[in-house]
């Protein structure tokens, strides 16, 4: 659990956020140039999503405010033992740094304290640079479709296997690094789910990865993937039955189809997800 951090300065400006952070900071992070960047962005209640300088690295920045019902939910989530979003990604990166999977570097993390609890919060993770999501990719170059969503498959199936479950895998949430030895794909927004028990499991991340895949592969594509998904839980010691597989992630799919259709404003622009293969 982060410890809470007073902000130092003896005469902070006029409206200044005023409490207690809870932060966390990489060895390397400048906790000084970290919380002079927030605190601004805090005291005006404001979303962040930038990219900014700190000791000459590229960073991406994100916070946003807490108020109303979603301070009352996550202060719950806190009081459950669980930390907020930006902490939890700050530790879910770390995680997954940790264990070979590609994820950006997590520098900071941290919620402002009030006394009627979490107020603002904010992350900042070093920039994956020259990586365009994996849902940008597919659109602009539909031929790689098979190859990507396969490469998707494993990676989902390499999370599974350690008990990671991601429960946001949408192909936005995937940067395709492309190098050498071949495309590797970088693992984002990383906070609702984790290597514990969650409320969905491996199907459910399989459903969002393949939300969309009705358009761009055939029904044949896609027992391929499912099959390329249970060969790498095999190869890693934590196998799933292939039959139940399908109907499960199915399932999965339509329960995200629906609900996204219940709450438009999610769809983000897009045309509502195909109904099936």
């Amino acid at each position: 659990m982060a410890e809470p951090v007073r902000i130092e300065g003896a005469d902070p400006p006029r409206g200044a956020a005023r409490g207690a952070w809870r932060l966390r900071l990489a060895a390397d992070a400048g906790r000084e140039t970290l919380l002079r960047l927030v605190e601004s962005a805090a005291r005006r209640g404001e979303r962040l999503g930038r990219v900014v300088e700190l000791g000459g690295t590229a960073v991406y920045l994100k916070g946003s405010p807490l108020t109303g019902r979603a301070r009352a939910r996550h202060g719950l989530r806190r009081a459950a033992g669980r930390p907020l979003p930006r902490l939890a990604e700050f530790e879910n990166l770390e995680w997954l740094r940790a264990r070979g999977f590609a994820a950006p570097r997590p520098l900071a993390a941290g919620s402002l304290e009030g006394r009627l609890g979490p107020r603002w919060q904010f992350l900042a993770t070093e920039l994956v640079e020259g990586a365009p999501p994996l849902d940008a990719v597919l659109e602009r170059d539909p031929g790689r479709a098979r190859e990507l969503y396969r490469l998707a498959v494993r990676l989902a199936a390499g999370l599974h296997a350690v008990g990671f479950v991601h429960r946001d895998l949408y192909p936005r949430n995937l940067l395709v690094r492309e190098g050498a030895d071949g495309p590797r794909l970088v693992v984002l927004d990383a906070w609702r789910g984790g290597a514990r028990r969650q409320l969905r499991g491996p199907a459910h991340d399989l459903g969002c990865l393949l939300l969309r895949a009705p358009d761009r592969l055939s029904t044949d594509d896609t027992e391929d993937l499912l099959a390329a998904y249970a060969a790498e839980r095999e190869a890693r010691g934590s196998p799933v039955r292939e039959r139940d597989l399908r109907g499960a992630v199915d399932r999965a799919r339509e329960r995200e189809r629906r609900r996204l259709l219940r709450d438009p404003a999610r769809l983000r622009g897009l045309p509502p997800p195909p109904r099936a293969w």
